[in-house]
């Protein structure tokens, strides 16, 4: 019993160091901790204080992960508009609500 929890405990940190690898398309960012990301490092006041230390550390474009939900910051304008207009194609799609289209379209 004892060797069965030690060894959950154990493949659940390996997954947590795993999924904690941020995809290679992403720009570089602060790293997080494993399943968190960086949750617990934002702020719910004075967000933009703390984007600015990012962005001085990181640069205008950086990514965040909280929760496993990865997240590109575009700290200025110019960063924004490279995006928006050099970029369009790719970043203009909407997500897609999966489960949306099957509750309402598939009857």
């Amino acid at each position: 019993m004892l060797s069965l929890i030690f060894a959950s405990l154990i493949g659940f940190v390996v997954l947590g160091i795993y999924w904690s690898f941020r995809p290679s398309r992403l720009p570089p960012g602060p790293r997080g901790i494993p399943f968190l990301g960086n949750a617990l490092d934002i702020p719910l006041k004075g967000l933009f204080l703390k984007i600015e230390d990012w962005k001085r550390t990181h640069g205008d474009t950086f990514s965040l992960n909280a929760a496993g939900q990865n997240i590109l910051v575009l700290a200025s304008a110019k960063a924004a508009a490279h995006v928006l207009d050099k970029m369009s194609g790719p970043t203009s799609a909407r997500p897609r609500f999966t489960m949306v289209r099957i509750v309402l379209l598939e009857r």
